[in-house]
């Protein structure tokens, strides 16, 4: 699996169908070699995927590579990312690009628009939320814990000031995720894990457990606010980051956000 490369399909096309599939595949294998976890390749997005998988899905590979090429570069009608294109040694097309212009950061910056930059910052956190859920790593590339942008790289910039107000809510964001996952006997390597179904496309729940400590992470790779439902299996819930209470029928998620939560009934573990 190419994480990067499935990741970035997903957000291309608002469809977490074949990331589900692939995360699920991984978590049955029992792999005990915990994976490394990141959102950058250093040799650029390749679209390596499982296309019989996507076809399946009524994707072609060749018009679907190109989709997500378009998609990240920017020339897709609509789409925030800036990604750049460069031609391998082998003549192929590869997409490099910072985390923060491939989640539109870079587009609402010169647009102007705080509501597209809001949107982007939470897409940001949101990735890197997800690669910190999984087993293993997260390796974070250099300039991702502070939303660095290709225009801002270009400049020879990679710790800007983190007292303005994007780049210090990633860095704070960032900070704290570590602080969770390290506090929380659910993200032990040991735990069992497994992808939970949330009945739509546009969202993604996995679920960790170990010594008790019951975690699940939602995901929302959609446009809309999504709404999960996870009944009456589990007990009452707190949000991980924001401490506040959560009904377990109707986890509220904005798009492009996501929610850790856990059993109200463990705080964090500080031993």
């Amino acid at each position: 699996m190419a994480l990067p490369d499935t990741v970035w399909n997903t957000i291309a096309t608002k469809d977490t169908r074949l990331l589900e599939y692939e995360l699920s595949e991984l978590f049955v294998s029992g792999d005990p070699d915990p994976a490394v976890n990141t959102l950058y390749r250093p040799e650029g997005l390749s679209w390596d995927l499982d296309y019989y998988f996507l076809s399946g899905t009524g994707s072609e590979e060749g018009p679907h590579r190109k989709f997500l090429n378009d998609y990240f570069s920017g020339k897709w009608p609509g789409s925030p990312a800036r990604g750049e294109l460069v031609v391998s040694g082998d003549g192929e097309e590869r997409l490099v690009s910072r985390t923060a212009s491939m989640c539109g950061i870079e587009a609402a910056l010169y647009s102007g628009s705080s509501a597209m930059l809001e949107w982007a910052v939470r897409l940001h956190i949101m990735l890197h939320a997800f690669i910190f859920t999984l087993k293993g790593e997260a390796l974070i590339a250099e300039g991702d814990e502070y939303a660095v942008t290709n225009m801002e790289s270009k400049k020879g910039k990679k710790t800007p000031n983190v007292t303005g107000s994007f780049s210090r809510q990633v860095f704070q964001a960032l900070e704290k995720l570590r602080a969770v996952k390290g506090s929380r006997r659910a993200f032990d390597d040991n735990s069992d894990i497994k992808v939970m179904k949330t009945g739509d496309r546009g969202m993604l729940a996995i679920g960790r457990y170990y010594e008790g400590d019951k975690l699940i992470a939602v995901f929302n790779f959609s446009e809309t606010e999504k709404t999960a439902d996870f009944g009456k299996e589990f007990g009452a819930f707190r949000d991980l980051m924001t401490r506040e209470r959560i009904k377990k029928e109707s986890v509220a998620v904005p798009s492009g956000g996501f929610v850790w939560m856990a059993d109200d009934f463990r705080e964090e573990i500080t031993e």
